[in-house]
């Protein structure tokens, strides 16, 4: 998996925290409107026939069951139409404020029922406690929220860095550290092969160019093997030194592909420096049963060298 998957995977992972959040917020609300309709009737029931309930049934029904009921639901369709969390929780709780003072102050449940001096205050305390518990559940999510991101900075450094150390800065291919990895992989499988690619005299052009020329050349080679179109993977594991593994991919094709690369990278240094011209030296080795990696990576290692002898043809 590469950086970018990881980090797709990372983000998914934080959709579905927040979406399980809103399903416990559902839960919750759910489970306490249907507690406060069942504590209602108990008490209606209970105090009731001792007197103690002043409206009339047709009122009580509506004040404390179906008003309260309304809001609920409108709280719980919220949940359902996926508002973000912070955004949700905001909305749930000025929908319980405008709830409470829409039912204190503007609907006359009982108009011939006297307020008392303490009404207000009773109304005034509900909604400071209402606030204080907004106040308080935004402070944790804010919390959460920064320990959230705290997490996620950590994993993209820890991503930027993974990607780093199995990616050559120079040229864009694979890392000693990649190549080490994909190695680990192919322990698992038998239909890959490997070719090791060296540049001919490249030292040469370090010594009367300069290194800034080999670098350009190196970024040459390595911008020709990511446009590889077969199945394959390219990496630089030494100074001009670059192997590529195909997968998936039988004899003759990749070694057609080997010399596409040659001949495409002699033709974009001519291109690119007019009065230079390179051409590489190619190792190559299938991998077969019994045989692990290492082993098929010494053979196409021994190609190489036997091509270099040879007059620098592919082996």
């Amino acid at each position: 998996m590469n950086a970018d998957e990881t980090w797709a995977q990372i983000q998914r992972q934080e959709r579905q925290l927040c979406d399980s959040w809103r399903k416990i917020h559902l839960r919750v609300l759910m489970l306490l409107s249907a507690g406060a309709v069942v504590v209602e009737l108990l008490l209606f029931f209970l105090w009731q026939p001792a007197g103690l309930i002043l409206s009339r049934p047709s009122v009580y029904v509506m004040k404390y069951l179906l008003f309260p009921l309304l809001c609920n639901g409108a709280a719980i369709a919220l949940c359902l139409i996926g508002l973000r969390c912070r955004r949700l929780m905001s909305v749930i709780a000025l929908l319980s404020l405008i709830s409470c003072l829409f039912s204190a102050f503007v609907i006359d449940w009982d108009p011939g029922k006297i307020r008392t001096v303490y009404y207000t205050s009773d109304i005034a305390l509900a909604l400071i406690l209402q606030v204080s518990a907004y106040v308080a559940g935004m402070m944790i999510l804010e919390f959460e929220n920064k320990k959230r991101s705290i997490a996620r900075h950590k994993d993209q450094e820890r991503l930027t860095l993974k990607n780093e150390l199995g990616v050559d800065s120079l040229t864009g291919v694979g890392s000693r550290r990649a190549m080490q990895q994909c190695f680990k992989q192919l322990s698992e499988r038998q239909d890959y092969q490997f070719v090791i690619l060296d540049i001919d005299h490249f030292k040469q052009v370090n010594d009367q160019h300069g290194h800034l020329i080999g670098d350009e050349v190196l970024k040459i080679l390595g911008q020709v093997l990511s446009g590889v179109d077969q199945e394959a993977a390219a990496f630089r594991y030494g100074g001009d030194e670059f192997c590529l593994v195909f997968f998936h991919t039988d004899d003759a094709a990749a070694r057609q592909v080997i010399r596409h690369v040659s001949e495409e990278f002699s033709a974009q240094v001519r291109r690119r420096f007019s009065w230079l011209s390179l051409t590489l030296s190619t190792g190559y080795s299938a991998s077969y049963a019994q045989q692990t990696p290492l082993q098929t990576f010494q053979q196409a290692d021994q190609a190489l060298y036997r091509a270099k002898r040879n007059e620098r043809k592919i082996r």
